[in-house]
Formats: structure tokens, C-alpha cells, sequence
């Protein structure tokens, strides 16, 4: 399993990604949702699709992780908890970068090149942070209605990549 790199930029109208979150974070950022879209055998790209509230107020990094169905994910002091071997983790400024979002428009950020050996169901994590001088000095909180108290991401139920 590896990972490859990251693609992205505003869109000409609304997504419909085949899995939607609804997520929200620091009344900033909303995750619309995310597609994995198979490239070839065992490869894939997982895209995100992100909507402004209002114009962010820095230009954060968002983690996107992968977790195999038969691993679990390691609590640690790290933005997102770090899932155990096997997984794939992505962490990336998206481009163009946060504090350039419009409100109301749409932003794609693609992960592609995700190499799957065997398929199988995987989850889905998804979480924004702040990194100055190399250290995380903000983790945006989720505000919306479905977030877990104190909690940073949105983790969806496991997906069927075949």
C-alpha cells in the first residue's frame, strides 16, 4: 500500500460525491463529501469535496487517512490519531490554499494513486489543522450537529473499495 500525490482545485458547481459527510469544522470548512474512484487494478484516488462557510482564516492542512477494516487507529498527541501499519495517511496544503477559499464555491482534493493491494472495506478520516515553524499550533474542532464532543475529525463508516 502506498500513496501518491495530491490534485485539486475549485470546481464550476456542486458536487455529488457518492459519500457524503457533513461535516463541519471551526464554523469554517465543510466536507461535503468524498469519492474513491477506482483507477486501475487495486489503484485508486479518494477526493474530498470541501465548501467555505466564510473565507478561512488560515491556510490549514488536511489529513486524509485510510484504515484497513482489520486494523485499528493509535491514539497519540498527532492531529488526526495515527492509524496502526497498513494504512495510508495523507497530510497536504490543499491548492489552491485555505485562506484563498470563496464562500459558497467548491474545492476538490484528490489523493490519487492510492495503491490498495487486495481491496477490501476501508475507513475514511478526514480532519484540518494548523502547522507553523513545523508544529501543529491549531487543531480545528467539528461544530457541526453529528460531531462527538471535543471531537477534531470525520471518520466514515467502512467502504467497499473492489
Amino acid at each position: 500500500m502506498r500513496g501518491g500525490g495530491t490534485t485539486g482545485g475549485a470546481l464550476a458547481s456542486a458536487p455529488s460525491p457518492k459519500h457524503p459527510a457533513n461535516a463541519t469544522w471551526a464554523g469554517e470548512i465543510e466536507l461535503v463529501g468524498f469519492d474513491a474512484i477506482r483507477l486501475g487494478p487495486g489503484m485508486y484516488e479518494v477526493a474530498a469535496y470541501c465548501k467555505p462557510l466564510k473565507r478561512p482564516t488560515t491556510d490549514y492542512v488536511m489529513g486524509l487517512h485510510l484504515v484497513p477494516a482489520n486494523k485499528s487507529v493509535i491514539k497519540s498527541g498527532a492531529p488526526l490519531a495515527v492509524p496502526a501499519l497498513g494504512a495510508l495517511v495523507w497530510d497536504t496544503f490543499p491548492k489552491p490554499p485555505t485562506s484563498a477559499w470563496e464562500p459558497g464555491k467548491f474545492y476538490r482534493i484528490a489523493m490519487d494513486g492510492a495503491v490498495l493491494a487486495g481491496g477490501g472495506k476501508w475507513s475514511v478520516k478526514v480532519g484540518f489543522y494548523q502547522v507553523t515553524d513545523g508544529k501543529v499550533v491549531q487543531i480545528l474542532s467539528r461544530t457541526d450537529a453529528a460531531a462527538k464532543p471535543g471531537g477534531t475529525t470525520f471518520d466514515s463508516q467502512q467502504i467497499p473499495f473492489d
